[in-house]
């Protein structure tokens, strides 16, 4: 184990830090603080005034040679911000300078398959195999290790999504979209993200093309793409959405019907819009 080294903190005399991360004062090693939605550690320390509160990451880069940078943004190496040691410390141009070397951690399955980081969502690889991967994690820290992620069926026609975090934000993302805006560019006018083989599960990108909506209609038809309860994923069927159509006409409310039938409240919506279930009259057929 690397022997600790310890330094003088520049402009707080009776402070040291260590190589290892740590900061002490005369007497003690100083407790480290981590709010509630930050991801650095900070420590008390008196300026001979009052006690400030101060990043530990600033206190040992400072301390080890390495200058002060107030106008930079520190770089952990690792990825770790608990990790404050200097060996894992660097100053950085921005927030997402070192991106380079986060991919250069990624390591894929497969050679035959290319990897590329997905445009305006930083920390994100999309795979030619349709692929979406993250370095996010659910840890304290937010960032971890690559990981392949777990998509899931849209409940109205199985496409497979995913959900992204940016900036504290939620973004829900179609895996096939993705691909396309990786590899392709971004969608064109009035064009639509097609699966040439009519799976809309299968989101390699040799399967995936942008078309016109017509098109991807004749698709649709050629392949035989399942409507309603046919396609598998749908917890509604024909019986179950006339009676919905025939309650909103009755004035029944959009929230009432998604609990009654243990649906999203889009998937109502997009019925009562009449942009799912298009083929399903609203004649009353029958009682729930």
């Amino acid at each position: 184990m690397k022997e600790v080294e310890y330094r003088e903190i520049p402009e707080f005399p009776g402070y040291r830090a260590g190589s290892d991360g740590s900061v002490w004062s005369t007497r003690k090693k100083c407790n480290e603080i981590v709010r509630t939605g930050e991801n650095v550690v900070k420590v008390n320390i008196h300026n001979g005034i009052k006690f400030i509160q101060i990043p530990v990451y600033r206190l040992i880069l400072e301390s080890f040679g390495h200058g002060k940078q107030n106008d930079r943004f520190v770089f952990y190496k690792n990825f770790n911000f608990n990790d404050n040691s200097i060996g894992n410390l660097a100053w950085a141009d921005n927030k997402l300078s070192g991106y380079d070397y986060v991919l250069g951690l990624f390591k894929p399955e497969y050679d035959d398959i290319d990897y590329k980081e997905i445009p305006e969502y930083v920390g994100y690889i999309a795979g030619t195999d349709g692929s979406i991967w993250s370095c996010y994690s659910k840890s304290i820290n937010g960032i971890g290790e690559w990981h392949k992620m777990i998509p899931c069926p849209k409940p109205d026609d199985g496409k497979l999504q995913v959900v992204l975090h940016i900036a504290n934000n939620k973004f829900t993302e179609a895996v096939h979209r993705l691909v396309l805006k990786t590899f392709i560019g971004p969608r064109p006018v009035g064009m639509e993200g097609c699966h040439n083989n009519g799976n809309g599960q299968d989101n390699r990108l040799k399967n995936l093309r942008y078309d016109t909506k017509k098109a991807n209609g004749i698709d649709k038809r050629i392949h035989g793409v399942a409507k309603g309860s046919k396609n598998g994923f749908s917890k509604l069927d024909e019986i179950m959405v006339k009676n919905i159509k025939d309650k909103i006409i009755s004035s029944c409310s959009i929230a009432s019907l998604s609990r009654v039938y243990n649906v999203h409240y889009s998937t109502i919506w997009l019925i009562k819009a009449n942009k799912t279930w298009t083929h399903v009259s609203g004649e009353k057929l029958c009682q729930d």
